[in-house]
């Protein structure tokens, strides 16, 4: 049984005229014909009385008619899904977040991009993972664009760009109580026999410049994870443990400090696309984060040549 029929047996029912049906579907009245014809016939029954003045539904086609109209409401509702999925699809920006590395502008500004009259009809998917499956994803063509944290700038695949956003340290957070905490700065030498505390995962070494010193100098540390962001706190609070983040990622708690971390590592916060990826949507992203990271009065440090290409 064919949509088209169906739609057109309720259309003549609706309007009780062949040639208006035929008007309101865009057709010719004989196609509309043909279409009740075929659907009558593999019915096997009249579902119209047509003289030459009036339409008017047979008990057969009253029976029908509810049944014709929710198909067609379907396949009609059907389609509008299909239409609102590919626009949808169409206007999908994945976009990577490098965990722990996120709170200090990603979220805010994706929201701020996404909430520009010139992006509502857009959306985002947010994918949190490490640098490393970020990058790899970037340069299959998985993901749109990330935002990622790193220590090693040649660690981003050459057929990728890339955009610094802001160079920072990182800083140990522990409590007020613990011996450090009076520290001006500490080192990986500070680190030796300390309990780190990370909620869900840590950083990575490509990520983290403390954790990148403590395995360059083969020096073991004791790792707890937490479920939680707060838990993992609460841990730094009671049982003396610390955590490692970057300058720029806030921290609350009276009962917290944070100590500068001193390395010859960098953490480089970059925002890292695709060139062969570039839509005008992710031009307009890449655009956007570059005005965002002139506002922070961030270095403009930027790969020549695939700036220029992308």
């Amino acid at each position: 049984m064919r949509i088209e029929h169906l739609e057109s047996f309720v259309v003549i029912a609706d309007t009780g005229s062949f040639t208006q049906a035929a008007e309101r579907l865009f057709l010719t009245q004989p196609v509309v014909t043909r279409h009740l014809a075929a659907l009558e016939s593999e019915l096997g029954t009249k579902l119209l009385a047509r003289t030459t003045r009036t339409v008017n539904l047979t008990e057969e086609g009253r029976l029908f008619l509810n049944a014709a109209r929710g198909a067609v409401e379907a396949v009609r509702q059907g389609r509008d899904d299909l239409a609102r999925a590919a626009q949808r699809k169409a206007n999908l920006l994945s976009v990577g977040i490098n965990y722990l590395y996120m709170d200090p502008v990603a979220p805010l500004w994706l929201k701020e991009f996404q909430d520009a009259e010139t992006n509502r009809n857009g959306f985002i998917d947010i994918v949190e993972e490490q640098p490393e499956a970020l990058l790899a994803a970037l340069e299959d063509k998985g993901l749109d664009a990330a935002f990622v944290g790193l220590t090693d700038l040649t660690a981003i695949p050459p057929t990728l760009s890339y955009h610094v956003i802001l160079v920072t340290d990182e800083k140990i957070v522990m409590a007020r109580s613990h011996p450090l905490a009076r520290r001006a700065s500490l080192t990986v030498d500070d680190l030796r026999s300390q309990a780190f505390v990370y909620p869900h995962r840590g950083p990575s070494l490509l990520s983290s410049p403390a954790r990148r010193d403590l395995e360059e100098r083969k020096i073991p540390v004791e790792v707890k994870y937490t479920e939680f962001e707060s838990s993992a706190l609460r841990l730094v609070e009671l049982e003396g443990a610390i955590i490692d983040v970057p300058l720029s990622c806030p921290i609350s708690g009276d009962a917290l400090v944070e100590i500068p971390y001193a390395s010859p590592f960098r953490i480089h916060y970059c925002f890292v696309w695709h060139p062969e990826r570039a839509t005008a949507r992710i031009q307009s992203l890449v655009s956007f984060v570059r005005g965002k990271s002139q506002a922070l009065k961030a270095p403009a440090l930027q790969r020549g040549p695939k700036d220029q290409n992308a």
